[in-house]
Order: C-alpha cells, then structure tokens, then sequence
C-alpha cells in the first residue's frame, strides 16, 4: 500500500474515532447526570392503579361486583415503593451504562492513537 492512500486511511480512521469520541462522551455525562440527579431524570411517577372490577364465580351463578375504593393512603404507599424501586432500577442499569460508555472510550481512544501513530509515520516517509 502506497504510504500517500495509508495516510489517508488512517485520517479517515481517526475522524471517525472522533465522532465515536465525542458522541460516547455526551452519553457517558448524560448517564452521570443520571446517577447523580436521579429525580430530574427519572420517568414521570406511574401511580399504582386499583382494580377496576372484580370477578366472583359462586356455584352456577356468575355475577360481577364493583369492589370498594382503596384507601388513598395505602395506593399512595405503593406509589411511592414503586416509585423507590424505579430510582433503585435506573441508578443500577445507569452504573451498567457508565462500564459500557468507559470501554467504548477506551477502545475508540486506542484506535484512534494507533491510526494517528501510521498517519504520522506515513506523512514522516513521503
């Protein structure tokens, strides 16, 4: 391979790894973001719903009976279990992300550095 189409392959190489560089970047702070400010972040809360009817089967006789409205209370109480779990959910599956994102970096960083290596070494021998 002529050292002239090897130095543009690897500038090529690296402005690619730039544009990987500086995308895994923005998600890796986004994702920070996450863990840090998990309330800014998280989903609107999903109040937990009572059920709307209940089915009751008594011999032969099939009839279906309206159930009494849960105290506000006790679904409040859900809501906010529920809601704790989602946090605890997110900040989990966040940290996962942050892994993924610093192995992306790392990887994308060494390609980059070893194609600057042959671009430089290509321009130095034409």
């Amino acid at each position: 391979m002529s050292t002239r189409l090897q130095e543009i392959y690897a500038l090529a190489v690296c402005f690619v790894t730039v544009g990987c560089l500086s995308i895994v970047s923005g998600l890796l702070i986004y994702t920070l973001v996450k863990i840090t400010f998990p309330s800014i972040i998280a989903p609107p809360p999903v109040f937990y719903p009572p059920p709307l009817v209940e089915f009751q089967q008594s011999g032969t006789n099939t009839g279906v009976t309206i159930p009494t409205p849960p105290d506000p209370l006790e679904n409040l109480e859900k809501t906010k279990q529920f809601r704790k779990m989602e946090v605890e959910r997110m900040k989990k599956e966040s940290v996962a992300d942050v892994i993924k994102y610093i192995i992306i970096l790392l990887v994308a960083s060494f390609v980059f550095w070893i194609h600057w290596r042959i671009a430089k070494q290509a321009r130095e021998n034409n």
